[in-house]
């Protein structure tokens, strides 16, 4: 899809630059084919813009408007660790939208959300008392005296 900034700037140089270029010059210059020139040109003349104001979106409809977007922006900034599940089942509760969790993914990625690194210190982590014990450890150069007790 090329810009409407550059669709502007093939319509200045064809129409309205001294010297006037051809739709062939204006294509090279812009680096574009001659048949986009042509369209471009033709819109600005039918329309005097380089869109067509009555184009419609094609394909299928969106099932989350700018509205569910916003939502779910606004649920992640108040509660960033939320997982996908979660922000379904939030929009299952509150909107009554039920929706697919790569649906939500894909919402993310577009947000430009992704990638969620969460850390978390342990509550029982002291840095005091974990001086304390690796100055207790210290004494032992040889770490083949210790023993791992696991829980299970």
């Amino acid at each position: 899809s090329v810009s409407s900034d550059l669709k502007e700037q093939i319509v200045k140089w064809y129409m309205e630059d001294e010297p006037e270029y051809s739709m062939c010059n204006v294509a090279n210059l812009a680096g574009v084919s001659l048949g986009l020139v042509h369209k471009t040109v033709s819109l600005h003349n039918e329309y005097s813009q380089v869109t067509n104001p009555f184009s419609r979106r094609t394909g299928r409809p969106r099932t989350m408007n700018e509205g569910d977007i916003a939502y779910v922006q606004e649920i992640l900034r108040a509660n960033p660790t939320l997982y996908l599940d979660e922000i379904q089942s939030k929009l299952a509760s509150v909107w009554n939208m039920h929706v697919s969790l790569s649906l939500i993914g894909r919402v993310l990625v577009n947000l430009q959300l992704t990638r969620k690194k969460l850390s978390k210190e342990a509550w029982e982590c002291d840095d005091q008392l974990r001086m304390i014990w690796e100055t207790e450890m210290a004494q032992y150069p040889d770490p083949q005296v210790f023993i791992a007790l696991d829980e299970s």
